[in-house]
């Protein structure tokens, strides 16, 4: 296990920690952005809080940290909630299990390097500004689909991206 694998694993498990037992794989989901274009992964979690959601960007492990504890207990006890926290599962699970092609140089032990200075994989992760992190985030999906293993190395921002602004005189 990697040191980026494990440091995941620790954040997931804090999360995790905070969260009935019910909605435990919520910690884990939250931490894979496959989340993110996976059929009812965002209104899971949406459905969740929906103003604390819009609050939070969209930010699932944001959202799971501030949404109130009597409203996670709700969700616990919700039989559709947890229906469909149960198909997103099955769904996610099925994704990760997905072999790579047989014969295929690129394996889990010695995966692919893509290098970019950003990758727009989400809106939560605001770590590009244009064209170059849309087409980067892309292929880290398009890989992801196909169950390439990858490893994306990038910049990380401080503060995130650049943030532009223009005052009312054009400056």
């Amino acid at each position: 296990m990697n040191a980026g694998t494990t440091d995941l694993a620790a954040a997931a498990a804090a999360l995790r920690s905070r969260l009935p037992e019910p909605l435990a794989p919520l910690a884990e989901i939250a931490y894979n952005y496959r989340w993110s274009w996976t059929p009812g992964g965002p209104e899971l979690f949406a459905s969740l809080d929906p103003k604390r959601w819009q609050a939070c960007a969209a930010n699932p492990v944001r959202l799971l940290q501030e949404v109130h504890p009597s409203r996670l207990a709700e969700a616990a006890e919700d039989g559709a909630f947890a229906g469909a926290l149960a198909e997103l599962q099955e769904q996610l699970d099925e994704a990760l299990a997905e072999e790579t092609l047989e014969g295929a140089t690129v394996t889990h032990d010695a995966p692919a390097a893509f290098f970019c200075a950003e990758y727009a994989v989400h809106g939560s992760l605001p770590v590009y500004s244009g064209g170059l992190g849309v087409l980067a985030g892309d292929i880290l999906k398009e890989a992801s689909d196909l169950a390439v293993p990858l490893v994306a190395v990038g910049l990380m921002y401080r503060h995130g991206y650049f943030r532009q602004r223009i005052d009312a005189s054009g400056w």
